[in-house]
């Protein structure tokens, strides 16, 4: 049995499990080019789930769910200007890559394309290639959600420090203030103030560095 193909179906698309494949927005209102489209991601990934657009109903209909891993577009439909289409597109769907296919391409309109949002250009006479262009840019966009998750998750881990340090710091300097200097703890809250305030400066500095901003000497 082959893999499921949902034409036009973003309800089920929408309630499906993320570990089915990856999500298909095919664009294109030539019915046998789209056909051919389809094919690329049947006989190349596992499960994959494919919606249909031909017409601008549907297209709206689609992308209000935003359910897209990547969308494959004609760049000369009928309905719709191709620049305005790929801005409506990463209006709704910022970080999915979008991979263009026609008969032709000019320079101007590919410069043009990638302006909007547009990721990479196959052309139909040599679709053979789209399987790669798909590949690639499913894995560039794979490594880019891995790594803002990452930064995402170091920057977390920042502000908990920095808090935990300076809360330390603040404590430390508290209890200073009402021991005796013949105090013997003194020593001691003295080095785990200077260690908190040397910890909440590193983790400025650290957020600094991940946020790409200048250190302050």
């Amino acid at each position: 049995m082959g893999p499921k193909l949902l034409q036009g179906n973003v309800d089920d698309m929408r309630c499906g499990h993320r570990d089915q494949g990856p999500r298909f927005l095919i664009i294109d209102d030539d019915p046998e080019d789209r056909a051919r489209i389809i094919r690329i991601p049947q006989n190349g990934f596992p499960g994959p789930r494919c919606v249909e657009v031909s017409r601008k109903r549907e297209l709206n209909t689609a992308l209000a769910h935003r359910a897209f891993d990547l969308v494959i577009t004609e760049s000369r439909l009928q309905w719709i200007d191709a620049l305005k289409l790929l801005r409506t597109i990463k209006s709704f769907l910022p970080h999915t890559p979008i991979v263009g296919v026609s008969h032709q391409i000019d320079e101007e309109g590919l410069l043009a394309g990638i302006k909007s949002g547009l990721s990479d250009v196959v052309w139909k006479k040599h679709l053979h290639r789209l399987r790669t262009a798909v590949y690639e840019n499913l894995e560039r966009a794979r490594e880019t959600q891995e790594h803002e998750q990452t930064i995402q998750r170091f920057r977390l881990f920042e502000e908990r420090y920095r808090t935990i340090a300076e809360l330390t710091a603040d404590y430390a300097y508290s209890l200073l203030s009402r021991l005796s200097h013949r105090s013997r703890l003194r020593g001691y809250v003295c080095e785990i103030k200077n260690v908190a305030e040397q910890g909440a400066m590193l983790t400025r500095q650290l957020m600094a560095i991940s946020r790409g901003q200048l250190l302050q000497p």
